[in-house]
């Protein structure tokens, strides 16, 4: 997605902490959800959607609660599933490190440690704790936003369940709304 020209200028524009970032985050998705409803296909992405993960501490709650009530009502009419890969985050931290090595545990926290969080309530980032609680934060600001979305989210244990087993339950949830039109994601708890 970060290769669209939108997603690509708020990259640059989130880095910098550029009070525009959210307007052109919001133009992006506009433009990314007229593309979906124009076609027949199933659209996948990443983390960008959301985009909670840049945006939280960098900017204002209210900014960021107002860019997520804007992305979810302008997602709403394609049934979006958001999926929430949840557990506890010291453990996910240390296996992802386990699995890509400890250079990329060290990269990703010097990479936090340059983030400016001027609206993050705790010390900035200073080392691996520091980043682990961060970390903390942004999911509990995270899974009250989405609370706030008419879909809900589907949220899944990726600390207690394979990487199989967790595509497995997407996949059940798929094929139960092909079948069912009322079914919804569950709301994050």
């Amino acid at each position: 997605m970060l290769t669209l020209p939108l997603f690509a200028r708020f990259d640059r524009e989130v880095g910098n902490n550029d009070a525009r970032a959210i307007a052109t985050f919001v133009e992006g998705v506009r433009a990314l959800a007229a593309d979906a409803a124009a076609s027949d296909s199933t659209w996948i992405t990443d983390a960008l959607l959301p985009g909670f993960f840049w945006l939280l501490g960098r900017y204002p709650f209210g900014r960021v609660e107002a860019c997520s009530d804007d992305i979810a009502r302008t997602l709403h009419p394609l049934r979006p599933l958001v999926v929430y890969l949840d557990g506890d985050i010291a453990h996910l931290f240390d296996r992802a490190t386990a699995e890509r090595g400890a250079a990329w545990g060290e990269r990703m926290v010097a990479a936090i440690q340059r983030w400016e969080l001027p609206y993050y309530p705790d010390t900035p980032p200073r080392d691996l704790d520091d980043v682990i609680r961060f970390f903390g934060w942004l999911k509990r600001q995270t899974l009250a936003l989405l609370a706030r979305w008419p879909e809900g989210a589907l949220i899944l244990d990726a600390a207690r369940a394979p990487t199989d087993s967790l595509a497995d339950c997407v996949l059940d949830h798929l094929d139960k709304e092909m079948f069912d039109e009322d079914a919804q994601p569950r709301a994050p708890q």
